[in-house]
């Protein structure tokens, strides 16, 4: 859980407080499980990010972050995957005002 801010000079904030979510196993039997992270105090970090097309895209480190933008910029959703280890992630982002 955290807080994504963008600033008009194309510079985004990420805080971060703790990592959780759901964990979601497919295949005999398919189940839903809390994922908790491992308890690590909060950290913020400040990346470039730009616009166009209905994509925002974030430059964090060697990789890009690319969520696509709906229902007037309120939300904005990604999904990767990691091939070496099988898992998937999906990011929701919404806007509370």
């Amino acid at each position: 859980m955290g807080t994504l801010a963008l600033t008009l000079d194309g510079t985004a904030s990420l805080s971060l407080t703790q990592e959780s979510g759901n964990t979601l196993l497919l295949g005999p039997p398919s189940s839903v499980k809390p994922f908790q992270g491992s308890n690590s105090p909060p950290f913020t970090f400040t990346f470039p990010w730009t616009y166009a097309d209905g994509a925002l895209t974030g430059s964090v480190g060697d990789s890009s972050l690319v969520l696509s933008v709906a229902v007037g910029g309120r939300v904005l959703v990604g999904a990767s995957a990691n091939n070496a280890d099988g898992t998937n992630v999906l990011l929701i982002f919404t806007r509370l005002q």
